[in-house]
């Protein structure tokens, strides 16, 4: 293929599980690959009732340590690296959760944990009328937005911007996520918690405040992505099951 089409960029190994053939890859194919890839699906099967909104929130899912394997493999291999299948729960989604509100606080978290990692993007797997899928197709040819798509557009503001480091301290269920943009930063924070929690900081005085929130963790209507404009306040109080971005 290179013969007939010179130049033209390949990937791989593109592995369901084993992390240990993408580390081989990269150390035999090195820059000569565009990136490395491969899937995550962070709980199933999806007719499993032991996977929960909770679970899926809690970041204790099958595959906590595929993040430091990838940075491993990217070490070695010297490019990046990227999830070219990934979603909440493998085998359709499990209902009530990859359908509802909580997929999309996973994937805002998911999303910006990998930016922050320097990965080079992911992949969410769709289509249809599957559970997981972000935007659900009707047999009449209508489309739906589910909750996952809202958290897809929570990430995308962060889109060509220069990732920061960040750390929060909280005894809570809470994420943060830094960028910079131009002459503007960002913040973001993700409550994964049951309860409110309150941040301080001092990296973004927000002129703008962008919030994610639903109904319930388990609502499957009422999501909503609203930006408003803010007071330069530099604390800021969550919401249970809420994220926020602080723009400024």
């Amino acid at each position: 293929m290179h013969q007939a089409a010179p130049g033209t960029p390949f990937a791989g190994p593109d592995t369901a599980v084993a992390m240990d053939w993408v580390d081989a890859f990269g150390k035999r194919e090195g820059k000569k690959a565009a990136f490395l890839s491969s899937h995550l699906y962070d709980m199933g099967p999806g007719t499993d009732p032991s996977q929960t909104a909770e679970l899926l929130l809690s970041g204790k899912t099958q595959r906590p340590n595929q993040m430091a394997e990838a940075a491993t493999a990217m070490k070695n291999a010297g490019i990046p690296f990227r999830l070219t299948e990934v979603n909440s729960c493998y085998r359709g989604g499990r209902p009530g959760v990859s359908d509802a509100y909580a997929s999309a606080l996973w994937c805002a978290d998911m999303m910006l944990k990998r930016a922050a990692a320097g990965w080079a993007g992911v992949n969410l797997h769709g289509g249809g009328d599957g559970f997981y899928t972000p935007i659900e197709t009707a047999a009449d040819g209508s489309t739906h937005l589910r909750p996952l798509y809202f958290g897809m557009q929570f990430a995308e503001s962060f889109a060509g911007a220069e990732m920061l480091p960040c750390e929060v301290k909280a005894g809570a269920n809470v994420t943060a996520y830094a960028a910079r943009n131009g002459a503007y930063k960002r913040l973001a924070l993700i409550n994964k918690s049951p309860d409110a929690v309150t941040i301080a900081q001092t990296l973004v005085k927000p002129a703008h405040i962008t919030r994610l929130t639903a109904p319930a963790i388990d609502a499957k209507t009422g999501v909503v992505l609203k930006t408003v404009a803010a007071q330069r306040d530099l604390t800021t109080t969550l919401p249970a099951y809420s994220a926020t971005i602080l723009i400024g």
